[in-house]
């Protein structure tokens, strides 16, 4: 993966990881773990420092820190419509 050097964290000589997948309002993303439901993808409604998802089987809503969702995230599937 890609980093940035210009991206610090509060540790001085070490950088933060760029996000693979920027969250987009309207994307569906698939994510490394399966939710109980046996869903794997999930649609974004919110962005943010928190970022808002919504299981596609069972319509679930939760919220991840932004974070948490670049590391749980495994690809995006289907591009938010502009």
């Amino acid at each position: 993966m890609e980093e940035h050097p210009d991206r610090r964290s509060n540790v001085p000589g070490t950088t933060v990881k760029a996000s693979p997948v920027p969250p987009v309002v309207g994307a569906v993303y698939r994510m490394r773990r399966q939710h109980p439901c046996g869903g794997w993808e999930w649609t974004v409604y919110r962005t943010g420092a928190d970022i808002g998802l919504e299981c596609t089987t069972c319509q679930r809503k939760v919220m991840l820190d932004r974070h948490r969702f670049e590391s749980r995230v495994k690809a995006m599937v289907v591009p938010a419509d502009r």
